[in-house]
């Protein structure tokens, strides 16, 4: 018998932000002897990772996750669709393996379709299958930030409202979030903080891997200002343009010898923008970012707008990095001003990193803190145990 099933809104099994999450969640689960599968959407091939498998359901055979990736706002749009033809496939696969908990991932739009599907057959055909929905983020808290009708906005959120409500229990990544499904959509009920964690193992600090990486680059003489997350994400991309037109600048009057380096997938016109600034770097997507956080001297999190917690922020701190992040970066995270990381407004970044790139000794104090922040709080080994005793019933130690 399969303890759970991972039903993941995600095209592909890349390593960006949302799936991060549901694969450390499948990895640490397995770790703790329980019998795993993920699934995505439209994947084309099966595997085994970390002891559990993922394996695709076939919806929309004319789109793959790279068709739909090339078009802004398809990703979404194409989710929703998908997600009654998905529904199908995994029901198929819960009669077939009968888990204890289907985990329904919503990574990459509303998961409402999916979830009212299910409920529908579980209900026709008698399943004792419990279903939970883990929410990355609230989408119509986020989407206020997006130029979309006011008409819109409303229909996404009795859509998301229809999704809280009839899923046995919630997951949410910050106490922020719980209290926005509370004053949005007046659930109290099973509503369970499970943060955003780190890979202890694979984010941790190696001076001589990030001197390599810097070697590679050519920037050994150089100091490196690093941001992490793809600006097709507009959170990100907003913070990484007021960065680079009104910060940079500043910082590089006084210290000219500093390089930005965005680590993430970038649109072509962001490129294009900025092709004739040559202190600024951007990587595009890359497997593994530990070298890049590791050669970084700070990092920053210059985010105005956005919800959940901060994978990428967790990261750098697991890597012993000072994080000056905005408080809207920083929000949802236990983390303490001016020991953990530093908090401050966009306004003040330049001062701040300018003050933190000619005083090591200050870098080195916070550094160490924010390693021993993440290892005590934000460890997937830890959470995975909250997840199993108080989430969906499992017994941590138990062995099916």
């Amino acid at each position: 018998m399969i303890d759970v099933i991972i039903a993941s809104l995600a095209w592909n099994d890349e390593m960006t932000g949302p799936n991060i999450r549901v694969f450390s969640i499948a990895k640490y689960l397995t770790r703790k002897g329980k019998k795993i599968k993920v699934t995505l959407i439209n994947y084309q091939r099966s595997k085994i990772v970390n002891g559990y498998e993922i394996l695709g359901i076939s919806c929309l055979p004319l789109l793959s996750s790279e068709k739909i990736k090339r078009i802004k706002g398809l990703t979404f749009i194409a989710t929703l669709f998908a997600e009654i033809f998905y529904s199908l496939g995994i029901f198929r696969l819960i009669k077939k393996l009968e888990p204890k908990i289907l985990l329904v991932e919503e990574t990459h739009s509303l998961a409402t379709p999916l979830l009212i599907s299910l409920k529908f057959l579980f209900k026709l055909y008698k399943s004792h299958t419990s279903i939970v929905l883990d929410k990355h983020n609230i989408i119509y808290e986020l989407l206020h930030h997006f130029p979309i009708p006011q008409i819109l906005n409303l229909v996404i959120f009795h859509i998301e409202k229809l999704g809280v409500m009839i899923s046995e229990k919630v997951i949410v990544v910050s106490e922020t979030d719980k209290k926005l499904i509370k004053k949005l959509y007046k659930r109290e009920k099973n509503v369970f903080v499970i943060p955003n964690g780190v890979d202890l193992e694979k984010f941790k600090p190696n001076k001589m891997e990030g001197l390599n990486l810097k070697k590679e680059l050519g920037l050994l003489n150089k100091k490196i200002i690093l941001s992490l997350g793809g600006l097709n994400y507009l959170p990100n991309l907003d913070g990484v343009e007021v960065f680079i037109d009104k910060i940079l600048p500043t910082i590089r009057e006084k210290t000219p010898d500093v390089v930005f380096v965005i680590v993430g997938e970038c649109p072509n016109a962001i490129l294009k923008k900025y092709k004739k600034i040559h202190s600024v770097i951007f990587t595009g997507f890359v497997k593994n970012e530990v070298p890049y956080i590791n050669a970084a001297d700070v990092c920053i999190a210059p985010l105005r707008m956005g919800g959940g917690t901060r994978l990428k922020i967790l990261s750098c701190m697991a890597c012993g990095k000072v994080v000056i992040s905005t408080p809207k970066g920083a929000e949802g995270l236990e983390v303490e001003d001016h020991k953990d990381i530093i908090i401050t407004e966009l306004e003040n970044f330049s001062d701040t990193i300018i003050y933190l790139l000619n005083n090591p000794r200050i870098r080195n104090k916070i550094s160490y803190n924010a390693r021993r922040k993440v290892s005590l709080m934000y460890s997937w080994e830890d959470l995975t145990k909250k997840l199993c005793t108080e989430l969906i019933g499992i017994d941590e130690g138990s062995k099916e």
